[in-house]
């Protein structure tokens, strides 16, 4: 997501373009940023479609899932 909230990049369970294997419900991402700047990483859980309290990457802790549990999170900078 960008400063303002809009999202720049998304992936729901797709495999990374060198992943020989399905990823199931691990999810690939690969952004490159067009400038300096500020930029949010958010994560939730599945699924996230309730609309009486949909997930916005703006107010943490929102949105409603079913699936809980650890993950592993890569950033390179």
């Amino acid at each position: 997501f960008d400063a303002t909230g809009k999202q720049l990049a998304f992936n729901n369970n797709g495999p990374a373009n060198d992943e020989v294997f399905l990823s199931g419900a691990d999810s690939y991402v690969e952004f490159t940023a067009a400038a300096d700047g500020v930029y949010y990483i958010g994560v939730s859980a599945s699924p996230n479609f309730d609309t009486t309290q949909a997930y916005d990457p703006t107010k943490p802790g929102s949105g409603i899932g079913r699936t809980t549990g650890d993950y592993t999170l890569n950033v390179n900078l």
